[in-house]
């Protein structure tokens, strides 16, 4: 038997050992793509946030307002960390 005869006998074996490792390339692809796009993403809302202009009297007073009503809700010592605007 020559090698075409045994490709054409175990074509099925044949096209199992080609598209497996095929298809775990092409996963594995995929999932660092997702995983850049991720990181992509994380680094812009990294870089949209800035600190709270205290010049900004809207923003100093919902800032405060945003702490009294938490501090009313949970009956417990609030801190603000941060403050962002919401588009």
């Amino acid at each position: 038997m020559n090698l075409l005869e045994l490709m054409q006998k175990y074509s099925g074996i044949t096209a199992l050992c080609i598209y497996i490792p095929l298809l775990i390339l092409i996963l594995h692809i995929r999932q660092l793509y997702r995983n850049k796009m991720a990181m992509q993403e994380k680094e812009k809302q990294m870089e949209e946030k800035q600190p709270l202009n205290l010049e900004d009297e809207n923003a100093v007073v919902a800032a405060l307002m945003a702490s009294i009503a938490c501090h009313e809700e949970y009956k417990t010592d609030v801190r603000v960390i941060s403050v962002r605007e919401v588009k």
